[in-house]
C-alpha cells in the first residue's frame, strides 16, 4: 500500500506539472501572438510622416512647370509595391488631370502600362527608385499628394482619404478648393513606408516589409 500511495501522489505531481506546463505555454503563445498582431496593426494603421506646408523641397520636383504657367502644381507620390498607392494611381488616370493644375506622377518603381496610361492622360510622369525619393526629394511615404502655389510654394501635403482605405477620394474637392484659395486641412497619409529606415521603424519585425 505505501508504494501504491507514492506512485499516486507521483502520479498528480506530474500531471500538476504537465497542467502548469501547458498553462505556460497558452500564456507564452497569447503573448507572442498579442506582440505580432499589435506591431502588424501599427504597420499597418499607423500614419507615416508629411512634409508640412510651408516646407521646402528640392526644385527639381518642378523642373517640368514653365515659370510663366501660374496654375497650382500637384504632384502625387505613389509607391508601386504598395497597394493603396496602386489603386489611388488608378483613380488618378481614371480621372484625368484638372484643367486649373498642372499635375504631375511620381512613381517609385517601374511600370511602363501605368507609366503610358498616366501620360496619355496628360500626366507629366517620372520615376523614381524608393533611394533617390528620400535623398532627392526627403521623402518616405506614399500614397502622398503635395500641392504648390504659382510660387511653388507647398500648400498641401497630405493623403487622399480620410481613414485608411476610405472609400471616397478627396483629392479633386482638395485641389479645386486650393484652386479657389481656401484654405485646407490636410488629410493624414495612410499607406506604405518608402525608405528602409521608415519601414524598420514602423514595423521593426518585418510582417509587412520585408528585409530587401
Amino acid at each position: 500500500m505505501p508504494h501504491s500511495s507514492a506512485l499516486t501522489k507521483t502520479t498528480n505531481w506530474f500531471d500538476r506539472c504537465r497542467l502548469y506546463g501547458g498553462w505556460i505555454s497558452i500564456t507564452a503563445w497569447a503573448t507572442s501572438l498579442s506582440i505580432v498582431t499589435s506591431a502588424l496593426m501599427v504597420a499597418h494603421w499607423i500614419t507615416l510622416p508629411k512634409p508640412e506646408p510651408g516646407s521646402s523641397i528640392s526644385p527639381s520636383l518642378l523642373a517640368h512647370v514653365s515659370s510663366d504657367d501660374r496654375r497650382l502644381r500637384v504632384v502625387h507620390v505613389n509607391y508601386l509595391e504598395c497597394p493603396c498607392s496602386r489603386r489611388v494611381v488608378r483613380h488618378l488616370i481614371r480621372r484625368e488631370p484638372l484643367p486649373d493644375a498642372i499635375e504631375k506622377l511620381l512613381l517609385v518603381g517601374e511600370d511602363q502600362e501605368l507609366q503610358v496610361l498616366a501620360r496619355n492622360q496628360g500626366y507629366a510622369v517620372e520615376s523614381v527608385t524608393r533611394e533617390e525619393l528620400q535623398s532627392r526629394f526627403g521623402l518616405q511615404s506614399s500614397p502622398l499628394m503635395m500641392v504648390f502655389d504659382s510660387e511653388s510654394n507647398l500648400i498641401y501635403s497630405g493623403g487622399y482619404t480620410s481613414r485608411k482605405q476610405g472609400p471616397a477620394f478627396q483629392d479633386e474637392t482638395i485641389i479645386k478648393a486650393l484652386i479657389d484659395g481656401e484654405s485646407v486641412e490636410s488629410l493624414p497619409v495612410f499607406g506604405c513606408a518608402v525608405s528602409k529606415d521608415l519601414q524598420q521603424l514602423v514595423d521593426p519585425l518585418q510582417l509587412k516589409y520585408q528585409s530587401n
